[in-house]
């Protein structure tokens, strides 16, 4: 999205050296905002500060309301994603996932979920790799290393453009974030 690339250029300074940072789009006018949301998680479960993110949804949109199939959770492996699963209260949706214990779990389980499914989505970053959506969720749990930098740029980076604006959530439990998320999102 046009408006998140201030953004993704400090991330690239801050935690990707020598990484590209992403250019300026000339379109900007044509979308809407995208809404920036963070949380510095301590010690609440990601399946509870999910649900209470998806619940505060149409509040954090100012009335808006972006549609549970508009929207896709990300974490950074299937056994995040299968603990979220286990803990997710988001009373009477469904949920499309990729999550299981072994890849032939994975593979079935990924094939059932596209982008026009109807429903709320939850997958790892790498699952999610090429795709985009009008609301993500993204759960941090690790942090510090050049391969969960580039992981967390590249679901920064997936929120798509709309007319109608967007939203991208972060729940963070890796303290050295908690700078960045203070100066690009509205803490929660």
């Amino acid at each position: 999205h046009p408006s998140m690339v201030p953004m993704l250029r400090d991330f690239v300074k801050r935690f990707l050296p020598g990484g590209e940072a992403p250019a300026s789009s000339q379109l900007e006018l044509a979308f809407g905002s995208v809404r920036l949301t963070w949380v510095n998680a301590a010690r609440a479960t990601p399946g509870q500060l999910v649900s209470a993110l998806l619940r505060a949804m149409p509040r954090l949109l100012d009335g808006r309301t972006i549609a549970y199939s508009d929207t896709t959770i990300l974490l950074e492996s299937h056994d995040a994603g299968l603990e979220l699963l286990d803990d997710l209260d988001v009373a009477g949706a469904e949920i499309g996932h990729v999550f299981g214990r072994d890849r032939e779990v994975q593979r079935a389980l990924k094939v059932k979920i596209w982008k026009g499914m109807g429903r709320l989505k939850a997958c790892t970053v790498h699952s999610f790799k090429g795709w985009e959506d009008r609301a993500l969720v993204v759960v941090v749990r690790r942090f510090g290393d050049a391969e969960a930098s580039a992981l967390l740029y590249t679901a920064l980076s997936r929120v798509k453009r709309a007319r109608e604006g967007a939203w991208l959530a972060v729940v963070s439990y890796a303290p050295e974030l908690q700078g960045f998320g203070q100066q690009w999102f509205d803490e929660i």
